[in-house]
């Protein structure tokens, strides 16, 4: 994630009637930035379009303290299924493997946290 992403993004997914306001993102950067927490972002000419948050090791759950751990994955509703979110998670699991977590080797894993609610089906369903 860089700066100019962070406008890009709140402006995005407000135009499709989202709050997810410019201080989300920068908080997101800022934990980029102090190596807590990577983000992923998914760019189409320029623009950013989709994004997801890494976490070294999941904070909640089962898997807490085990797994890195996949968060708020969201891609634009004008850009989806053209294989930016597939993008977005690849890139995430590639990260995810550089976390090494005493697994065997060449074994690696990631947890992805999806809400429950039927307005997170496309997420659920990938």
């Amino acid at each position: 994630m860089l700066p100019g992403d962070i406008q890009q993004l709140a402006n995005g997914f407000a135009a499709q009637g989202w709050h997810k306001p410019p201080e989300q993102f920068a908080h997101y950067l800022q934990l980029q930035q102090e190596g807590s927490r990577k983000i992923i972002i998914a760019e189409h000419r320029g623009q950013a379009v989709g994004y997801t948050t890494l976490l070294p090791l999941a904070l909640e759950g089962p898997f807490a303290g085990k797994l890195p751990e996949i968060q708020d994955f969201n891609v634009l509703i004008s850009h989806r299924r053209q294989g930016f979110g597939n993008r977005i998670l690849d890139a995430s699991e590639a990260l995810a493997k550089g976390y090494g977590l005493g697994l065997a080797p060449g074994e690696s894993r990631a947890s992805i946290g999806v809400g429950l609610h039927s307005g997170y089906g496309n997420a659920q369903r990938l």
